[in-house]
């Protein structure tokens, strides 16, 4: 049960990780001072994203490949585990269009929505990862 759980954790992850790559790579270092300058919180930690984004993007990108590859494999593993091996193709086919529905469309979507809260809310973790 909990390999489950660490599948769901993982997509979770994935859905952050879609919103901090769509909101930094619409956010410019001119956006960033600005909003440090409007005092606001973690803008300091997102200028210093901004003064270097290929370090921070380039391992959010690492990150993100980590996250779908092992979300993928293992649920195919689960799948095949429980269900046989005919339910693998099956259950493959419907991770990725429900990956691609709620980290990809989903998560980018309201990060390019609300690009400075994304960008601010996330950027500890996208540091971090840097």
């Amino acid at each position: 049960m909990w390999w489950w759980l660490l599948a769901a954790g993982l997509v979770l992850f994935g859905s952050v990780l879609a919103a901090a790559e769509a909101s930094l790579t619409r956010t410019s270092r001119v956006r960033a001072l600005a909003l440090e300058e409007e005092g606001r919180g973690n803008a300091e930690t997102l200028v210093k994203i901004e003064s270097d984004p290929p370090r921070y993007l380039n391992a959010v990108y690492l990150t993100v490949m980590f996250v779908q590859n092992g979300s993928a494999i293992l649920v195919a593993f689960l799948a095949e585990r429980q269900f046989g091996d005919t339910w693998v193709t099956l259950g493959s086919f419907l991770f990725t269009i429900l990956y691609f529905v709620f980290v990809e469309a989903m998560a980018k979507t309201f990060a390019v929505l609300h690009t400075d809260r994304v960008a601010l809310a996330l950027s500890p973790i996208v540091w971090f990862l840097g």
